[in-house]
């Protein structure tokens, strides 16, 4: 108190304005997740934490397991499957940076649709590729289009919340995204062992077009608005 004293002194302020004044300490407050359960944010604690499951199990189940796809599905060698999985990765770079793009002119909820959504024809129609020259192609298109989707999820997720449970939903909500990008590989690997590879491709359009209905049904565009106007005040 005596040095911002002096400071305020400094700065031309005179005895008498600063001799009675006084610190006040603010504590912080601490949220659990039980606030988070409340009505007022009820709909947006089920949609991103919806939508951080759904989109990361099809996400983490397909990146953790595609070199073993185009080894085992399509027989490539190893140095082929490295070249291709090196290609997917700047494919999904090319992604990342058309989301960042493209967020501020089009809205949040449009890298869903199209990260999600055509994320999800692109996983089946992957699944049905029978040429190897070709799967380099489908899984870089793929790549590109969940990438913006899950752009979408860290972006989205904070413009949700006022700032003093934000921090709480983001863990929670991400967390519901760790859960499923760890169960997800065991899933798919399963499908790998019973030989039902269509099912990898199955299931991560399925999860992915879930969290477009989500994001569709109970998302609110935050473009252009303030956190007031979203009721996130």
């Amino acid at each position: 108190m005596e040095k911002a004293k002096s400071v305020l002194q400094l700065l031309g302020a005179r005895e008498e304005n600063i001799h009675n004044l006084t610190a006040s300490v603010k504590t912080s407050e601490k949220v659990s997740v039980q606030v988070l359960l409340q009505p007022q944010y009820l709909k947006r604690f089920i949609l991103t934490t919806g939508y951080y499951f759904f989109s990361y199990f099809g996400y983490y189940g397909f990146v953790l397991w595609l070199p073993s796809i185009l080894a085992t599905v399509y027989h490539l060698s190893l140095v082929k499957t490295f070249t291709y999985t090196l290609f997917v990765a700047l494919a999904a770079i090319a992604g990342r940076a058309a989301a960042f793009w493209t967020i501020e002119r089009f809205g949040r909820k449009q890298l869903f649709y199209v990260g999600f959504g055509l994320g999800g024809v692109a996983a089946l129609l992957f699944g049905l590729i029978k040429d190897p020259s070709l799967l380099v192609w489908g899984a870089c298109i793929l790549s590109f289009l969940y990438e913006q989707g899950v752009a979408g999820t860290v972006v989205y997720t904070a413009e949700l919340y006022p700032s003093k449970v934000r921090a709480t939903a983001t863990c929670w909500s991400t967390g519901a995204g760790r859960i499923s990008s760890a169960v997800s590989p065991i899933v798919f690997g399963y499908f790998m062992k019973i030989h039902f590879y269509y099912g990898v491709f199955l299931t991560m359009a399925i999860f992915f077009w879930v969290a477009v209905a989500l994001v569709y049904f109970l998302g609110v565009e935050t473009r252009g608005r303030s956190l007031a106007e979203i009721g996130a005040a």
